[in-house]
């Protein structure tokens, strides 16, 4: 079972999976809040 401290841990991956993905990957955009399109990008 999660508890606080995953949670917290988690949202702190999160973020730094963020930071790396803005920082390698500025053409990635994240999608808008309940996107119709919301699926994993595909690298071409």
């Amino acid at each position: 079972m999660t508890g606080a401290t995953d949670g917290k841990r988690m949202a702190e991956q999160a973020a730094i999976i963020v930071e790396i993905i803005k920082r390698y990957y500025p053409e990635f955009k994240q999608s808008g809040k309940n996107a119709s399109d919301m699926r994993i990008p595909k690298v071409v």
